[in-house]
């Protein structure tokens, strides 16, 4: 077993022991407020281009207009769910995905599978992160096109030199950057000149 997978293992299980509570709560509010199934699940892109199924807990109801159709994401999205999705709480389920094997504590965001593109390719040489260089840049700001160039960067930096520091690094600036839940602000073209 490797540095980064001992890693993974030690802290996302040490993270779902001391969230547990946490995540009881977040289960219960879910069911309270848009009822079975708690669980979003969307098959994501993994290693290798290896499809698997990301669990969150559901932020958003199914209600639908006169017509039939879902409502738009900020109409069905509850309070309770702002409140998961501002505070990163419904991410918490993904720490199952760590300790599976199937994601990383930290690396490139798993894309949905309608989303892959034979550019994205280098993406997958590596399993997905819970946390990111990409997210704690630009948390809710980022366009698509600035979020795989960051990525692309980071698997780029990642496969010439597996060394986790950059990763601790990351892992640290996550929760200051959901509380101030934005990031570096760059241009779209601009490349990443810096790890962290």
């Amino acid at each position: 077993m490797g540095l980064r997978r001992s890693f993974d293992i030690t802290f996302a299980g040490g993270l779902t022991i001391l969230t547990s509570p946490l995540m009881l709560a977040a289960a219960i509010g879910t069911y309270l407020s848009v009822g079975r199934p708690i669980f979003f699940k969307q098959e994501r892109m993994g290693l290798d281009n290896k499809p698997f199924i990301l669990k969150k807990f559901r932020s958003m109801n199914n209600k639908k207009d006169d017509e039939g159709n879902l409502l738009g994401n900020s109409q069905r999205t509850t309070k309770f769910g702002q409140i998961l999705r501002a505070t990163r709480i419904d991410e918490l389920p993904q720490l199952f995905h760590v300790l599976d094997g199937t994601m990383s504590m930290s690396g490139p965001r798993a894309i949905p599978k309608e989303d892959f593109h034979p550019n994205d390719i280098l993406r997958h040489k590596v399993k997905p992160g819970i946390t990111g260089l990409s997210q704690i840049r630009g948390y809710g700001i980022d366009t698509k096109l600035e979020r795989s160039l960051t990525d692309t960067w980071y698997i780029t930096q990642r496969l010439n030199n597996d060394s986790i520091k950059p990763d601790l690094l990351i892992i640290a600036k996550t929760p200051i950057a959901i509380i101030k839940n934005k990031g570096t602000s760059r241009k779209e073209h601009e490349a990443p000149r810096a790890m962290i």
